[in-house]
């Protein structure tokens, strides 16, 4: 599932860090925001997880209810079935929320009013997916229209509000007395030394944690035994965090082996493949060259087609407004 979040004032290309591209494609689509209670947001997410219908979203026929003057009444209707029947001018109830029956929904109200805020909004819509390293973020659309879902006040929401009030209420942490006997083996077991309180196995493998022996080994052939490994560790993928190379080679020194990766690697400090290590081309096989020429190619075309589909854009736009 997609993160979302919303930017108010992005900041300028001077004041932020490239980290990877923005797919601007949607971005002129209209987007709803809506601000629910957290019940209702966790139901949507256990629903988004197992890919069952959220629920249906009825809008009125003309959702711009600011166009209708002050002085028409009190209300206006759909005539078709495209949208609520009646609804109320103003910042009345403009849309309704209706949850699929079942048993999810069983504890929940199943029926939500749409309160339209006042203002324009002027909101984008990001989203970016957590487990893409390239850094992308896709322009989702602009908020067209924000409002605030308004759950009835029935037997299942004051259900609802009495066990948030009940669980807030309840003391998460007790606190009891120890009889005598219970007092005295646990002061035992606190004050004895430890080697009365571990086997001899136990005390074995402690040492062997602790006292570690460092077999020393000449300089040279050191080198050589960790340069293999770290060949063979970026075999496996070209980009590495130097944390995820130490936990390949979690018994050798960390401060020599990071000394010996800033020989063999190039760091990124920005791009998609940020604070990673790459192998230098020098000590690259070919075959992780020519893998390393076609994804910089297959950067360049998709960088190619985007700057086409930005002109194409630029000059629909420049084209209609000099018709308009």
């Amino acid at each position: 599932m997609e993160e979302m979040s919303v930017l108010e004032d992005p900041l300028g290309a001077d004041e932020g860090i490239q980290v990877g591209e923005v797919d601007a494609h949607l971005q002129g689509r209209p987007v709803l925001l809506v601000k629910m209670p957290m019940f209702l947001l966790d139901f949507f997410r256990s629903q988004a997880q197992r890919g069952a219908p959220l629920g249906t979203l009825r809008m009125p026929e003309d959702d711009l209810v600011d166009e209708l003057s002050e002085d028409d009444g009190g209300s206006a209707s759909a005539a078709d079935g495209h949208g609520v029947k009646e609804r109320t001018t103003g910042k009345g109830q403009t849309a309704i929320i209706e949850l699929p029956r079942g048993e999810e929904t069983k504890n929940i109200p199943q029926q939500y009013d749409l309160r339209g805020t006042p203002g324009l909004p002027s909101l984008q819509i990001f989203s970016n997916d957590p487990e893409d390293d390239t850094g992308k973020v896709v322009a989702e659309g602009f908020v067209s229209h924000q409002y605030l879902a308004k759950a009835p006040q029935d037997d299942k929401y004051n259900q609802l509000k009495r066990m948030k009030i009940e669980n807030s209420l309840r003391a998460h942490r007790t606190t009891g007395f120890m009889n005598d006997a219970d007092l005295r083996e646990t002061q035992a077991a606190i004050y004895r030394p430890q080697a009365m309180r571990e086997t001899a196995e136990q005390r074995e493998e402690r040492k062997n944690k602790t006292l570690r022996r460092v077999i020393e080994m000449p300089e040279a052939e050191w080198r050589e035994k960790v340069m293999n490994k770290l060949f063979e560790i970026f075999a496996k993928r070209p980009y590495w965090k130097f944390k995820e190379i130490m936990q390949e080679l979690p018994d050798e020194p960390r401060q020599k082996t990071k000394t010996l990766v800033n020989e063999l690697c190039i760091y990124h400090k920005k791009g998609p493949f940020y604070e990673h290590h790459e192998l230098k081309d020098e000590f690259k096989t070919a075959q992780q060259r020519q893998r390393k020429e076609e994804e910089l190619a297959e950067r360049e075309a998709e960088r190619q087609q985007k700057l086409l589909e930005r002109q194409e854009l630029q000059s629909r736009f420049e084209r209609r407004s000099n018709t308009g």
